[in-house]
């Protein structure tokens, strides 16, 4: 019986279908790995149904993670879409099923969600088409058309095969990418282990600056020290912390009431001692022994003279004037207010903002002989992404205790010409080196260290 023009376009039909099949099941299993593998399922299956958007999901682990989306280079993970994608899909029971998705295949908590997405591509219709490899969920697509029309059992029945053939080259790369025992056969070769051996030796022999990081914090450069004039009690401290100040402006100020007191009492004995001075006089012409009594008088008249200067002096002291210009830097003043300091006392220093220097607390089993020809690298907290460079100065003898407690070794680094100078007080971490040293004592020498403190060996 001779077939019919309609019979025979739809023998061609199947046979171009299975060719498509057959082609896209090929090109699946020719994929070198899993990444190759994801971009072909996501964008080639297009090719036997047609569909707007397709997600590649891994299942395997429970719930559900992102892959790809079609005709995207970069997966939106964290993207509000992908969290609603992952969230419906992980209400699916078996996701080992393939079907067309409905309302009716979500938990009663999820279907607003689902209802939220159809509308959201104003009339969505989904298809989820599971890959399982071995009996086991491993990943699966997400296919969707937007007002399109709906998809059919006979396409469902269509992606089956090609499901199945994805699954195979999806264990395929996955044991391709993961061989234990070639890797170990080709390690366990004679040739390779005298290869790995030969370089590995020659890694260890190179030669590498030896490096320490270590916290640091910009300090100030020679900053002005002000200090206590007098002994007494501090009444008011007229600047703030980082306050610029100029020449002669006041700093901070005494209680006057004992100076003051002090002037008024050398100024009472100076007349006394005057007004007597003058009553021995007059009688020194009649009296011997008053005129001896003024001798004395005058030598009072002198201590009292002296006394009242260095009270007018204190008084002059009670007001503390900057001598220089810059920026305070002092702790918390009302701290200060009421409190006694002796003559010499630090109370704060005047600094210049653009004079500063990069303070370094070396861990004190890292106080190793260190390059000062070599830049020290300086990385701030506040600005990681930017490299200072300084050139080391200083390093103590001596062990010191850091602002944090930790006993330390001070260092010190200027900064090297070329920027703007980094604000007083911020932090970060600063990497000094030493002298080159083999990669082998690079990585020995602290196990070594701590293996002689513990054993000592």
């Amino acid at each position: 019986m001779q077939e019919t023009p309609y019979e025979q376009s739809q023998a061609q039909a199947a046979l171009n279908t299975l060719s498509l099949l057959n082609k896209l099941i090929l090109e699946a299993g020719l994929s070198r790995n899993r990444k190759e593998l994801a971009f072909r399922i996501l964008n080639r299956t297009a090719e036997l149904t047609s569909y707007q958007r397709a997600c590649l999901f891994d299942v395997s682990h429970g719930k559900p993670r992102l892959l790809g989306v079609s005709g995207q280079s970069s997966i939106p993970a964290d993207s509000e879409l992908a969290a609603v994608w992952s969230e419906l899909l992980g209400g699916l029971d078996p996701p080992l099923e393939s079907k067309i998705l409905t309302e009716n295949d979500f938990p009663g908590a999820l279907r607003p969600a689902f209802a939220a997405l159809c509308a959201r591509t104003q009339g969505l219709d989904a298809l989820w088409l599971a890959i399982p490899v071995d009996g086991r969920p491993a990943v699966g697509l997400w296919l969707e058309r937007w007002g399109e029309g709906a998809f059919s059992e006979h396409e469902l029945s269509l992606l089956a095969p090609l499901a199945l053939g994805y699954a195979i080259a999806w264990d395929k790369c996955g044991r391709l990418a993961v061989n234990p025992a070639k890797w170990t056969k080709t390690l366990t070769s004679k040739r390779s282990l005298w290869t790995f051996l030969t370089a590995l030796a020659l890694v260890l022999s190179l030669r590498i600056s030896l490096r320490v990081a270590a916290p640091c914090e910009v300090a100030p450069k020679d900053p002005f020290i002000v200090t206590a004039p007098l002994n007494g009690v501090i009444e008011e401290v007229f600047v703030k912390p980082g306050q610029p100040v100029e020449k002669n402006d006041r700093l901070f100020t005494y209680d006057k009431r004992v100076a003051t007191e002090d002037l008024k009492i050398a100024r009472q004995q100076l007349q006394i001692i005057q007004s007597m001075l003058t009553r021995s006089n007059m009688q020194a012409f009649l009296d011997p022994k008053a005129k001896a009594e003024a001798s004395v008088l005058e030598l009072k008249l002198d201590q009292e003279k002296t006394r009242l200067e260095l009270a007018e002096h204190n008084v002059a002291k009670l007001d503390a004037a900057a001598e220089t210009s810059g920026l305070a830097v002092i702790d918390d003043p009302g701290e200060w207010r009421g409190r006694p300091v002796s003559v010499g006392e630090k109370v704060l220093s005047i600094v210049d903002p653009a004079q500063t220097k990069v303070r370094i607390y070396l861990p004190i089993d890292d106080n190793v002989p260190f390059d000062a020809d070599k830049p020290v690298a300086v990385f701030l907290n506040a600005a990681p992404e930017a490299q200072l460079l300084g050139k080391l100065t200083f390093v103590s003898q001596n062990v010191i205790v850091s602002p944090h407690g930790i006993p330390c070794v001070l260092a010190e680094a200027d900064w090297i010409p070329g920027g703007q100078p980094p604000r007083i007080g911020l932090q970060g971490t600063a990497v000094v080196y030493g002298k080159s040293v083999s990669v082998a004592y690079w990585l020995l020498r602290k196990p070594l260290s701590l293996a002689r403190k513990t054993l000592g060996i």
